[in-house]
């Protein structure tokens, strides 16, 4: 079977978004993915589709598996509830592919402390890896897969 590649679409922040646009850059279909992560042959394909299309979303273990099996940091799939900072920091990495002319500047708004820290250790390495993959230095799934295995 010949499968024909092409950059993946963000059409959402949904976790089901999510999971679509990085199996889709691993270039995995449902099924190969739906298999690894345990689904049985019958219902694998329709189950997957349906955590995609966000009708349903995978219990935390199966975001887990599904995450390994990706080979990517869970939270970049987790669903976020913005208790601890790190969500606001994973958001604004998929907002980027939404959004790609965004800036990243240093919120303006009250933010804690700890919150603040956090996006000052990490917006920096940020801004240097977005410059280089604008530069062409490194290639667009070199760029994600940074993103992918962060903290």
């Amino acid at each position: 079977m010949i499968r024909i590649y092409s950059r993946p679409k963000l059409k959402n922040l949904s976790v089901g978004s999510r999971i679509a646009f990085v199996r889709h850059l691993r270039r995995m279909t449902r099924e190969e993915l739906a298999l690894k992560i345990g689904l049985s042959d019958r219902n694998a394909k329709r189950i997957m589709s349906r955590y995609e299309r966000s009708l349903k979303t995978p219990k935390p273990d199966k975001l887990r598996k599904i995450a390994e099996v990706l080979e990517i940091n869970v939270r970049m799939i987790w669903p976020y509830d913005f208790n601890d900072p790190s969500d606001l920091f994973y958001l604004m990495l998929w907002i980027e592919e939404l959004c790609p002319d965004i800036k990243l500047k240093k919120p303006h708004y009250e933010l804690s402390n700890e919150t603040q820290r956090f996006l000052a250790e990490h917006m920096g390495e940020w801004r240097k890896m977005r410059r280089r993959y604008l530069k062409n230095e490194i290639r667009y799934e070199e760029y994600w897969e940074w993103k992918f295995n962060l903290i």
